[in-house]
């Protein structure tokens, strides 16, 4: 216990101020009720996001105000790591890999889009982090492949390389990268994981039952999306879903991606009780849009008790740690969701749904 309270005492003082600094709920309500896109920038000029005001202020552009937010985003960790070391710094290492995933992942979806698609990618490049997160990404060299073979020699031996070889046939069979994101994602959840396995006991059980939540959650998200977006065939939805799961095991998509009420409706059963809400509200919730958004409140519920449960137990354990950092992915992707709804005119009642 005393290396514990060592390891984590430092970081659990600090965290808990910055736990108390998060912002208000009336302040997104504020935030809702701006007439445009200028007034709300305002109001983040005296928060620690005035990064995104100054970026929209100076281009007039929304998306350079989310690209600031996915940097504050990214130091939420960064910051993190330069209080901790040893096993914990390696596991908040593992932590901001998601944002070397996501940014790999969209150079991929460009470089489709050019090549395969034929479309111009000139102004979505621009959108892309241009800073290391843990590596550089050879985005130069990912961006200007003509073909398959250039894509794979824009990477130094490693995983990516090996990961795109391995891939490669499913890409050109299917016309698609989704084998390749599976993989990345997969990629993701061992390397946490493998992090996860150097620290105490304690500390593995808390991450393994937080890393079981988020991806049911991304299975449940994709189960919806390739169902009312895609029209996926049911052995397709199940294809490509995440392994590691905490309640979604392997055969429950399987037996229900023809039918996401029916996947809800197990899933409630199963320990998810707040996803029993569907049932009620599908009615109400109307378009595939509608539910959609439906979903990210039930899903923020879900998240929000596994926090509680972390914050309410042994405070010196990574617990804090998660705790905060995703209690601030939240507060940040609340912010870039409501001005987009702002820039969008959004009608107040789904403005409301955006931060409560």
């Amino acid at each position: 216990m005393f290396s514990e309270v060592r390891r984590y005492g430092f970081i659990n003082a600090k965290l808990k101020t910055r736990l108390s600094l998060l912002l208000p709920p009336d302040f997104f309500a504020r935030l809702s009720r701006s007439p445009n896109l200028t007034e709300a920038m305002i109001l983040l000029k005296d928060t620690e996001y005035a990064g995104a005001e100054a970026a929209y202020r100076t281009t007039g552009d929304l998306k350079m105000s989310e690209l600031s937010l996915l940097s504050s985003e990214i130091e939420v960790l960064t910051g993190i790591q330069r209080h901790v070391d040893g096993p914990v710094k390696d596991f908040v290492n593992a932590l901001i890999l998601r944002y070397e995933t996501e940014n790999l992942k969209q150079a991929l979806r460009l470089w489709f889009d050019k090549t395969v698609r034929g479309r111009d990618i000139s102004v979505e490049s621009g959108y892309m982090l241009k800073k290391p997160v843990l590596s550089r990404l050879p985005l130069d060299a990912v961006l200007g492949a003509r073909n398959f073979d250039e894509l794979i020699q824009a990477f130094p031996e490693g995983p990516s390389r090996a990961l795109l070889l391995a891939n490669r046939e499913k890409v050109e069979t299917t016309k698609s990268l989704f084998s390749v994101e599976i993989a990345l994602d997969i990629r993701f959840y061992r390397e946490l994981k493998d992090a996860a396995a150097c620290l105490s006991d304690k500390d593995r059980d808390i991450i393994n039952r937080l890393i079981g939540v988020e991806i049911d959650l991304e299975n449940i998200t994709r189960l919806m999306r390739f169902h009312y977006f895609y029209k996926f065939d049911p052995d397709l939805i199940s294809r490509y879903s995440l392994p590691g799961g905490l309640r979604i095991k392997p055969g429950l998509l399987e037996q229900t991606a023809h039918s996401p009420d029916e996947a809800f409706s197990r899933l409630a059963a199963s320990g998810y009780a707040s996803l029993s809400a569907l049932g009620t509200a599908k009615s109400e919730a109307g378009s595939p849009f509608a539910r959609m958004e439906l979903i990210g409140g039930l899903l923020d519920e879900i998240l929000k008790k596994e926090i509680s449960r972390m914050l309410g137990g042994d405070p010196f354990t990574i617990g804090i740690i998660l705790s905060y950092f995703i209690l601030k992915r939240q507060e940040i992707r609340r912010i870039s969701s409501i001005l987009n709804g702002v820039y969008y005119r959004l009608p107040e009642d789904r403005m409301r749904r955006l931060y409560t």
